[in-house]
């Protein structure tokens, strides 16, 4: 598994057009997508700045358990994230077959496949 955290670096095409708030969601989702064990292809990537332009509802709903407040700087973040201090938002988090049945139908539409690990 890639766990190259240089997320703006390897695809800055796809952050571009995000304002300073969706940058802020998009890294927090690349690394929900990294610490629930996945791995960050340029397509999951892509799947989500596009959710946090077209649905950012959807984006909450999947990554929020795992974003800060609007003002959380990236380097304490990343730092954070890498010590797994991170923390969810309370009410926010989403269990149980009902959240892992929609998170995998994302994955699936991203063109990836969550029943193998390859």
């Amino acid at each position: 598994m890639n766990t190259d955290t240089g997320f703006e670096a390897r695809w800055p095409e796809l952050f571009e057009p995000l304002t300073p708030q969706q940058l802020g969601q998009a890294i927090g989702a690349c690394w929900y997508v990294l610490k629930d064990g996945f791995p960050l292809t340029k397509e999951t990537v892509q799947r989500i700045t596009t959710l946090l332009v077209d649905d950012p509802q959807q984006v909450a709903i999947l990554y929020a358990p795992y974003t800060e407040a609007e003002d959380a700087k990236y380097e304490d973040l990343a730092e954070r994230a890498e010590r797994g201090e991170l923390r969810s938002i309370p009410g926010t988090a989403r269990r149980g077959p009902k959240a892992a049945e929609d998170a995998q139908g994302l994955l699936r539409e991203a063109g990836y496949d969550p029943t193998t690990k390859d």
